[in-house]
C-alpha cells in the first residue's frame, strides 16, 4: 500500500477518535517541555560555575616585541568571565597604539601587564619595571644573540699590574679576574656593534663600571632573570674593581 494511504487512515483514526489526537499531541508537548526544561538546567548550571559570556580582546595574530598594535592585530572574543584574567584589557581602544612589552601570539588574551606604558617605543618599551637598558658593546665577530634571549655578562678585569693605585687591581693574587656583574639578563635589542640588555635598576651602576674598566664577554644562558641572580655581582665588582 501506498504510503499516502497509511497517511490517509491515520489521519481518519485521529478524526473519529479526537481523544486519542490530543493525548499525543500533550505527550509530544511534554516531552519537549522536559527537553527545554534540562537545557536550561544545563545552562544556567554553566553560567552558575564559569559565569555570563564577556567580551574578551585577544590576539589575532603573532606580534615581535617592541611593535606598537593596531586595530588589525586584535579582536574580540566571547569567554566565560571566570576563564578572562584579571588583568584582561578593558577594550580594544585599551590595547591599539600600544606597544607589546613581550611578544603576543593569536588566541592570547591581552593583559595590561605585557604591553607597556601608554606613549612608550622602541627599547623603551621593552624595558621591566624596575630595570633600566644598557648598551654594551660587542665585536661583529662575537657571539650572535637575538631579541628575547638571556644573556651573563662577564666582566674581566686587569690583574697585571699590582700598583694600588689602580682600582682595577684584585686585593691578592689569588682573585678570579673574571665575574658575572649581570646574570641572565634579557636582551632588548641588536645592533650593529651592541646590545642592549635590561640589569637591575641597582646594579647598572656596577655594570657600566665593569664596562668602563674591564674587558666584556656575553654568555648565552637558558635561565630567567629573577632577583637572585644579582645577588653577588656588587660584592665581586667591588672586590676585583676596588670599589667604583
Amino acid at each position: 500500500m501506498p504510503l499516502y494511504r497509511y497517511r490517509y487512515r491515520f489521519r481518519l483514526r485521529l478524526r473519529r477518535h479526537p481523544v486519542g489526537f490530543w493525548l499525543i499531541t500533550l505527550g509530544l508537548a511534554a516531552v519537549t517541555a522536559v527537553s527545554v526544561l534540562q537545557v536550561s538546567a544545563r545552562a544556567d548550571a554553566e553560567v552558575a560555575r564559569w559565569g555570563r559570556l564577556r567580551p574578551t580582546v585577544v590576539m589575532a595574530r603573532p606580534v615581535e616585541p617592541g611593535v606598537v598594535l593596531a586595530r588589525r592585530d586584535v579582536r574580540v572574543v566571547a569567554m566565560p568571565a571566570r576563564l578572562v584574567p584579571a588583568q584582561a584589557a578593558a577594550g580594544v581602544d585599551a590595547v591599539v597604539g600600544r606597544a607589546a612589552a613581550v611578544a603576543l601570539w593569536p588566541g592570547e588574551v591581552v593583559l595590561q601587564g605585557r604591553l607597556a606604558p601608554d606613549g612608550l617605543r622602541g627599547v623603551a618599551a621593552l624595558v621591566p619595571p624596575g630595570m633600566r637598558a644598557v648598551a654594551v658593546p660587542v665585536d661583529d665577530a662575537g657571539l650572535h644573540v637575538a631579541v628575547g634571549d638571556a644573556v651573563d655578562v662577564l666582566a674581566t678585569f686587569d690583574t697585571s699590574s699590582s700598583s694600588s693605585s689602580s682600582p682595577s687591581v684584585p686585593a691578592d693574587d689569588t682573585s678570579d679576574p673574571t665575574v658575572v656583574v649581570a646574570a641572565a639578563a634579557p636582551v632588548l635589542e641588536v645592533a650593529s656593534g651592541a646590545v642592549t640588555i635590561a640589569v637591575p635598576a641597582d646594579d647598572a651602576p656596577r655594570v657600566a663600571f665593569a664596562l668602563a674598566r674591564a674587558t666584556i664577554t656575553l654568555a648565552l644562558t637558558l635561565a630567567t632573570p629573577t632577583p637572585s641572580n644579582f645577588s653577588t655581582a656588587p660584592a665581586a665588582v667591588e672586590k676585583i674593581g676596588g670599589g667604583w
